[in-house]
């Protein structure tokens, strides 16, 4: 492997119009890190939704933490990738207790390094990541917030946000909010890169217009491409990271 290509696609939610885009992604070319986050939707206060959104804000910080945390290792792993996130979180923490509000902001997604020909990953809640390699493709991550969708009718909001997010539970999933026992629900995983692959990331509201392009779309097509930056009316953010490896 002798270098990889990157780009990202990202487009607002049409939900409302001032609900911001609370999705992040990007690359870090130098450490070979990057990330595709999704920042946990708020409530609206007063018919509004929050702005700036505690969300947004707690993605960034995430994402902040995580790029300088790498700059501290000359080589990343699965360990340093726990310890990376593992502080990116405490960093959230810190900002849910100044913000202080009864639901804390958080993010889920998908954090990864490329270290050699070895693509190591760690990831949370419901975003996806796709390996293409050839005519193969191949989702390597799983939904956790299939199992509370499938049974949200049998809780109330309440339950679900405190009782069940970051809970051992039937319907348990993660979100990277501070809390240290999210950390129980991070998933992760080495791949064995090879030339020509290519790695797909994208958060939930890109889940069904992904599962509808072909390999060879998703290979040789620029994202601003697949996609169109002006959805129909009630679409949740949209955002795509894709690394080519050459």
């Amino acid at each position: 492997m002798s270098s990889v290509k990157w780009e990202i696609f990202t487009c607002k939610n049409t939900k409302s119009e001032d609900k911001p885009n609370e999705d992040y992604a990007f690359f870090d070319q130098e450490l070979n890190v990057g990330m595709l986050l999704d920042g946990v939707s708020r409530d609206k206060e007063d018919g509004k939704y929050p702005v700036p959104s505690p969300s947004a804000i707690a993605t960034k910080i995430f994402a902040d933490s995580i790029l300088r945390s790498s700059k501290n290792y000359s080589d990343i792993g699965l360990g340093e990738l726990q310890n990376i996130i593992y502080c990116a979180n405490k960093e959230v923490q810190i900002y849910n207790g100044q913000l202080n509000h009864r639901f804390p902001a958080g993010t889920v997604g998908i954090v990864f390094c490329i270290n050699k020909s070895m693509l190591h990953y760690a990831y949370i809640g419901d975003s996806y990541a796709a390996i293409i390699r050839g005519n193969n493709r191949r989702v390597f991550t799983e939904c956790q917030t299939a199992e509370v969708i499938k049974h949200k009718r049998e809780y109330t909001s309440d339950e679900i946000r405190f009782d069940i997010c970051n809970h051992i539970h039937s319907c348990g999933y993660g979100v990277w909010d501070g809390n240290p026992d999210a950390m129980d629900y991070v998933k992760y995983g080495s791949i064995k890169l090879s030339k020509g692959d290519v790695i797909f990331l994208y958060s939930d509201g890109l889940a069904d217009e992904v599962a509808t392009k072909s390999n060879d779309e998703l290979i040789h097509s620029l994202a601003s491409e697949l996609f169109t930056s002006t959805p129909e009316k009630g679409n949740d953010d949209r955002t795509c990271l894709k690394v080519s490896v050459n």
